[in-house]
């Protein structure tokens, strides 16, 4: 019954309309995984037709264009929806070709993204304008004491917080863990006006139903559950009574194996955190971002995580079987061993170690993404199954995934948005992008070296145009910078932020750093200056604008 359905939306859709052959995409004789159930359609034909899937039937009764692209799969390769990461923290461009190199054509930020990614980035990617997956965004909001995000203290600032998230185009708000009551049912009620779902941590100043009955629709992390439900001793004996809420709440979980079982492995264990280090695809990484995981403080903590990942384990599953929908989320890119786009991957094989099957696993990150996304936000694009007018992301594996979950790592070819990109060109894409890493990490030495040799003064002027293609990173002068900053050496430090600023010009986090050293160095008007060029670039950095417009 399932393929008949898809010959006649295929024959419609071919029928309805002509077909322009430089606008279609046609993949041709594939094993397709639609999504819709555990069953694949042996030597079926796909066409796409820009961002939309417009025909999914037999390959011998499917029309291809005259002229269009063909991509054969032979009658042997298969065919899955493009894989969604829900919860990331991710708002680098170079990560999302990362992300699209793994396979991974949706992610959902969860937090902490800057104000440029989401007013102008996203924007572009979900445009199809720059390559990406299609990016949803959630504001985070905390309490006191604050973690290292918004906080708010008063039910009428999370008011105001959730309104101007809206005003700024995030479709999310997520909460974090220590939100007050108060403050807590203020934003679920004033984001439930304006249309935006509230997801977020447990939250540790409510009962865990009344949380979800308030209006928290999906939990980032299983593990959230230890912090709240668990908190009072509870132990796996009361997994059903947790599972029992969570259904009839109607809470949709993201699982997020992968950041525990991976925090649970370093934890306190320095050689393992070595180790990751040395992986291979480590050099894939923004160099920021290596800084970031060799700094990590997870090795040097006492105690040990081991005994909680069978029960986190074990509640996953059970979540499962009881029908809680699961989503699939990493957490990428701040842990070490999670880089973006693998760390998808590796998820899907935890979830099925926990007891999930492959079809089971491969739908987290597939259709119940899709299905979350179309329930909370009915207006955006359908995505998550091979189907007929659903957003054409696609993955073309040489493995059937729901035989071995390890074959989504015999990844072909992605579709993302429409545009086809075969797996020698990602993989280029991603080479590329990584020597440029190199290159710029051996600029940074050369940097060094030059400020000990001649000093900062000279060494600016000299680096303060890129060598071919290659400039000092944006993140690297601006830690240096506040380096600077921290240590009351102020003229140094403008001096960093203004080469990081002829460096970066298209950049507000530099002009704001720039106007708070100007400000220090008693200089107001060049430092409101700064703010305001700052504020202009980021419409969503209400602290330029306000500083900008201050008077003496």
């Amino acid at each position: 019954m399932q393929s008949t359905k898809f010959i006649i939306l295929a024959l419609f859709a071919c029928i309805a309309r002509p077909l322009v052959a430089q606008n279609i995409t046609a993949f041709e004789d594939f094993n397709v995984v639609p999504m819709e159930s555990d069953k694949i359609l042996a030597h079926t034909t796909v066409l796409v037709d820009g961002r939309k899937i417009i025909a999914v039937g037999p390959a011998r009764s499917v029309s291809i264009p005259k002229n269009c692209e063909v991509v054969k799969g032979h009658g042997k390769r298969y065919l899955i929806p493009g894989l969604a990461d829900m919860h990331t923290h991710i708002d680098e461009q170079e990560d999302l070709l990362l992300l699209v190199a793994s396979g991974v054509t949706t992610m959902l930020n969860m937090g902490h993204a800057n104000g440029q990614f989401i007013t102008t980035t996203r924007q572009s990617v979900n445009e199809g304008k720059t390559l990406g997956p299609y990016t949803f965004a959630g504001f985070w909001i905390d309490g006191v004491p604050e973690s290292n995000g918004f906080y708010v203290t008063k039910p009428e600032d999370a008011k105001a917080a959730v309104e101007s998230a809206h005003k700024l185009g995030y479709e999310f708000i997520k909460a974090y863990s220590l939100v007050s009551p108060e403050c807590f049912r203020a934003i679920c009620a004033t984001a439930k006006g304006l249309g935006m779902p509230v997801v977020g941590h447990g939250q540790r100043n409510l009962d865990f139903r009344e949380a979800a009955e308030t209006g928290l629709c999906m939990l980032a992390h299983a593990e959230e559950y230890f912090y709240t439900y668990f908190a009072k001793g509870k132990g796996p004996e009361a997994i059903p009574d947790a599972v029992q809420i969570t259904k009839e709440t109607g809470l949709t979980v993201t699982a997020n194996l992968s950041a525990y079982h991976v925090m649970a492995a370093q934890w306190g264990k320095p050689d393992v955190l070595k180790k990751l280090m040395e992986d291979p695809d480590v050099k894939n990484l923004r160099p920021e971002n290596r800084d970031q995981w060799e700094g990590s403080e997870l090795a040097r903590n006492k105690g040990s995580l081991d005994k909680r990942v069978p029960f986190l384990d074990t509640l996953v599953k059970s979540l499962q079987d009881a029908g809680v929908p699961l989503l699939a989320g990493t957490d990428t890119p701040g842990i070490p061993g999670l880089p973006p786009g693998k760390s998808l991957r590796t998820e899907l094989e935890l979830l099925v170690k926990a007891g999930l099957t492959p079809y089971e696993a491969l739908s987290c990150a597939t259709r119940n993404a899709g299905g979350f996304i179309s329930g909370v936000l009915p207006n955006q694009e359908k995505f998550g199954h091979v189907a007929v007018g659903e957003r054409a992301d696609l993955v073309i594996l040489d493995g059937n995934p729901l035989k071995d979950i390890a074959n989504v790592n015999s990844m072909e070819g992605v579709v993302v948005a429409g545009k086809y990109l075969p797996k020698s060109k990602l993989d280029s894409m991603v080479r590329e992008q990584s020597r440029r890493f190199e290159a710029e990490v051996a600029l940074q030495k050369e940097f060094e070296a030059s400020l000990k040799a001649n000093g900062l003064a000279k060494t600016a002027v000299d680096f303060s145009q890129p060598r071919g293609k290659i400039a000092l990173r944006e993140h690297y002068l601006n830690n240096l910078g506040y380096a600077c900053l921290g240590a009351k050496k102020i003229k140094q430090a403008v001096t960093l932020f203004q080469l990081n600023v002829k460096l970066h010009p298209e950049s507000a986090n530099v002009y704001d750093s720039l106007g708070e050293a100007l400000l220090a160095s008693g200089d107001k008007e060049a430092g409101r200056k700064a703010y305001a060029k700052a504020a202009e670039l980021d419409p969503t950095n209400s602290n330029a604008a306000k500083i900008a417009a201050e008077k003496d």
